[in-house]
């Protein structure tokens, strides 16, 4: 396991718990290394190890989806599910034609750097474009198109000012999680039609850190119940991937199902689940700390396909 990465992750357990809403220092700050050539030399013994990972996490795909674990009525943050899935009717019919309508999640998916960084970029990007955790309220920031949303429905694209927070690491991390997300959900939800990433995906800060904050617009409004397909007719299945843990870096902010079903988030935890009234939801409000997302949707109409852009240009367009 060691050989592949998964102890990296599976020290989320036993961190000792830290002060509530305290930032924690990145995992990866620390990493520096002791030779360069360790670095750009790629032995026998490392290409073996490579080649041993993308068996390995294939087969541990497999496993996962043969035998899923059974979802618990509040998947809290202290488990840990490797692929926990609970069983959902399909309340229509959908484009993708046949297809599950299940809740679906997976723990440790993302490694600690790589959460890092991602937490890194919604910061960046939050701060360019003035949106301050302190004045508490959601924020929405797009790396890929350059818009962002900071409470107020005040929106201003960062790529169309003279602020450029974003570099070429930040965009390959970016497309990278993207494309992974998009293989992890084509292999839990099954369907006879080819599978979309559709816009937008972005990251959300929703902040605590105002106690006085109240919502000024619809889009505020987060904690309101919802299915998603009605907000956008083309979503087919709904992702998000945790950024930050429940009751640590946050307080509220649970996520419900309206069956009285529950989903503590976790760093590194991805919850998927069909994107029609089967699956209605809400986050409640977050009334402390930072809680951070990375949002997705996919869509089974190839019209409503987005290009991962990812280039540092405003884009208003899916293709252009």
């Amino acid at each position: 396991a060691s050989l592949c990465g998964w102890s990296q992750c599976s020290h989320i357990n036993t961190m000792p718990k830290k002060q509530k809403h305290k930032k924690r220092a990145q995992s990866s700050s620390d990493a520096t290394p002791s030779n360069a050539t360790q670095i750009t030399s790629i032995s026998r013994p490392a290409l073996l190890a490579a080649a041993v990972c993308a068996v390995a996490a294939v087969a541990l795909r497999t496993v996962r989806l043969a035998r899923p674990e059974v979802m618990p009525q509040r998947l809290t943050r202290t488990m840990r599910v490797r692929h926990a899935r609970r069983a959902v009717p399909c309340a229509t019919t959908s484009v993708c034609g046949e297809r599950p309508c299940d809740r679906v999640v997976i723990d440790d998916w993302l490694p600690p750097a790589e959460i890092d960084a991602l937490r890194d970029i919604a910061r960046r990007g939050a701060a360019a474009a003035d949106a301050a955790a302190a004045s508490g309220g959601p924020t929405i920031v797009d790396i890929n198109s350059g818009f962002v949303m900071a409470p107020g429905a005040r929106l201003v694209n960062l790529y169309q000012s003279k602020r450029k927070p974003f570099g070429g690491e930040d965009y390959e991390l970016y497309r990278s999680v993207i494309r992974r997300l998009k293989a992890e959900v084509e292999a839990a939800f099954p369907r006879a039609s080819a599978l979309y990433f559709t816009a937008p995906t972005f990251l959300t800060r929703l902040s605590g850190e105002n106690a006085t904050w109240e919502a000024s617009e619809p889009h505020d409004e987060y904690y309101q119940w919802h299915v998603d397909r009605d907000n956008t007719p083309h979503y087919e299945f709904s992702g998000l991937l945790y950024l930050s843990d429940y009751d640590e870096d946050f307080e509220g902010g649970l996520f419900t199902y309206d069956d009285g079903s529950a989903v503590e988030p976790r760093r590194g935890r991805l919850n998927m689940f069909a994107s029609g009234a089967e699956n209605k939801h809400r986050v409640e409000r977050v009334t402390a700390g930072q809680r951070l997302t990375l949002s997705f949707w996919f869509a089974c109409d190839p019209a409503y396909e987005f290009r991962d852009f990812l280039d540092g240009q405003a884009h208003a367009r899916y293709r252009s």
